[in-house]
């Protein structure tokens, strides 16, 4: 009696997963590595974050804290924040999406 049918393939399946695996890994290791800026109020806030959603940095024109306006660098520091999060996000999910399908899978 010969080996079970389909041994060979679902051999080169498994490989083609694990394959795939490995390239999922470095490419999110790629994109969490990436740095993600946005500013708000026309440059006076920036805010740069990581593709793992880590802010690394906070900029601040020294002119804004002149008026005292605490809302307003409030807002300005939320809008650069979340436009840098939607940026991370956009680009992990871009970079993965190549992935969702798999071909001969289903």
């Amino acid at each position: 009696m010969r080996g079970m049918p389909g041994g060979a393939n679902m051999g080169k399946m498994m490989k083609q997963l694990q394959k795939m695996q490995r390239e999922m890994e470095e490419t999110q290791a790629r994109v969490e590595a990436e740095i993600f800026e946005a500013s708000a109020g026309g440059g006076v806030i920036k805010v740069a974050v990581n593709g793992k959603k880590q802010v690394v940095s906070v900029e601040l024109q020294p002119d804004i804290l002149e008026d005292g306006d605490v809302e307003l660098v409030q807002d300005l520091m939320l809008t650069a924040s979340n436009d840098a999060l939607k940026k991370a996000d956009e680009a992990m999910s871009s970079a993965m999406s190549k992935f969702s399908q798999v071909p001969g899978m289903f």
